[in-house]
């Protein structure tokens, strides 16, 4: 059976007990768990061998800081706007005037900000023409961007510790005001969405999380994302198939959404109260260990990751040392002990799996004594819940007989059966009860 190099290395090692319980510490950290290392000099990212320059790096310090002075071009946080007369005719949730769960503000009043957004940072106006680049709180809506950005993220998880983590962006046609008709990249729906979402309603808890979504996909270690361009003068996405950027500057293009995302950080740092900065992260961290799949456990350390690196730690109010900042940081350095664990968890969630192979009971075999051989060979890699035979009956020589057996374990919701050779031989012309294991392939996941 063939299985990856990480899923082989988790079930050889003692991260098997990791996953068993998913609260203690794997060996690896973040950053050499995954094979990524970052240059904050250079701004080059490393992801398993594979170097290239980050086209979206992360926030530079002081970077964000440096849009405070402008937060008078967003819509003002603490005003309700009310629609225009063309957003009424165009936008049926306009008439939507109760606060939904999760939100401090009311659907009508978040899509009349949207129309106080600036035009340089969110140019697809107005917003009503626009529906795929905004968050209209109807169901399809908000489900496609969840959609989207877990097609996103799901991608980078599952090439996680590979050399295939850089993920090409798919097109989208678009034709963007006081720009021009062309492919706009996938993600841009996303992040667009997320961050208006955000300044206009920034002491939402729900809105807040989907802004550190569109943060973690400017994440290399992350989500990192490749633009594929042939003439970047030009902003010439492919000319054998006559693709150009919706955007007349590649270059232009690049700073519109750095800006746009910086912006959205300055409201983050110095609007967002820090108290719901700081219990968005504890329940994610919270949730973690309660989830059913690695992918959800890789989301959850993420969001909690980025909103710690990016929001917390930077806000006006965080002061280094109190009580409730180091409580949410020891939480942080918990779970980040634990990413070996979830990545490795995620290899095997996708082995293949079998169903149980038929079993015999087949006498002169102490099964008791060969547990206890199973469980010496496999040392601290699993525990051995139970031996079966895979043959019917023994396989006899002069000296020596063999037979095929098989070590049943269970790692948290998995199943695994190690296939053994058993072997014994022959003293003073009985079988002597000495049992000898070969083999070494990979363990069977069962379903």
């Amino acid at each position: 059976m063939k299985t990856t190099h990480l899923a082989q290395t988790l079930l050889t090692t003692t991260l098997l007990a990791c996953l068993s319980t998913l609260g203690s510490r794997a060996q690896a950290l973040i950053g050499s768990a995954d094979g990524i290392t970052r240059s904050a000099t250079e701004g080059v990212v490393t992801a398993a061998g594979t170097n290239y320059q980050s086209v979206m790096a992360r926030t530079e310090p002081g970077r964000a800081a440096k849009f405070a002075a402008s937060l008078g071009n967003l819509p003002a946080y603490d005003k309700n706007y009310k629609p225009s007369k063309k957003a009424l005719e165009a936008d049926e949730q306009t008439a939507t005037t109760e606060t939904t769960e999760g939100f401090s503000k009311s659907v009508s009043a978040i899509h009349a900000a949207y129309e106080h957004l600036d035009p340089k940072l969110y140019p697809y106006q107005p917003y009503y023409d626009f529906r795929d680049y905004y968050a209209m709180h109807t169901r399809s809506s908000m489900s496609q961007l969840q959609h989207d950005f877990d097609q996103l993220l799901s991608q980078s998880f599952l090439a996680a510790g590979t050399d295939n983590m850089v993920q090409i962006l798919s097109l989208r046609r678009v034709s963007v005001p006081k720009q021009r008709e062309g492919r706009n990249f996938f993600d841009e729906t996303v992040r667009n969405a997320y961050c208006a979402q955000f300044v206009a309603d920034p002491l939402s808890r729900q809105a807040f999380e989907n802004f550190v979504c569109a943060l973690m996909l400017d994440d290399k270690r992350v989500c990192p994302l490749e633009f594929p361009m042939d003439d970047e003068a030009n902003a010439i996405i492919s000319r054998d198939d006559n693709f150009v950027l919706a955007f007349n500057s590649y270059e232009a293009f690049l700073k519109m959404r750095a800006d746009r995302r910086d912006q959205a950080l300055a409201v983050a740092r110095s609007a967002t109260p820090i108290n719901l900065v700081r219990n968005a992260i504890t329940d994610w961290l919270q949730q973690l260990p309660e989830v059913e799949t690695a992918y959800e456990r890789f989301k959850l350390y993420w969001l909690a990751n980025e909103a710690y690196e990016e929001v917390l730690t930077q806000h006006e109010r965080y002061v280094a040392g109190e009580d409730a900042n180091n409580d949410v940081g020891i939480a942080l350095n918990d779970c980040r002990a634990m990413y070996a664990s979830i990545l490795a968890e995620g290899q095997i969630e996708r082995m293949e799996s079998h169903p149980m192979p038929t079993t015999f009971t087949v006498k002169g075999i102490n099964l008791e004594k060969v547990k206890t051989l199973a469980a010496e060979s496999l040392s601290e890699t699993a525990e051995v819940q139970e031996v079966v035979c895979l043959d019917n009956n023994w396989t006899t020589t002069k000296t020596t007989r063999t037979i095929h057996v098989g070590f049943l374990t269970e790692v948290g919701r998995f199943k695994f059966l190690f296939v053994r050779q058993l072997a014994e031989t022959m003293k003073n012309r009985k079988w002597s009860g000495e049992y000898t294991l070969s083999g070494d392939d990979a363990p069977i996941k069962i379903e």
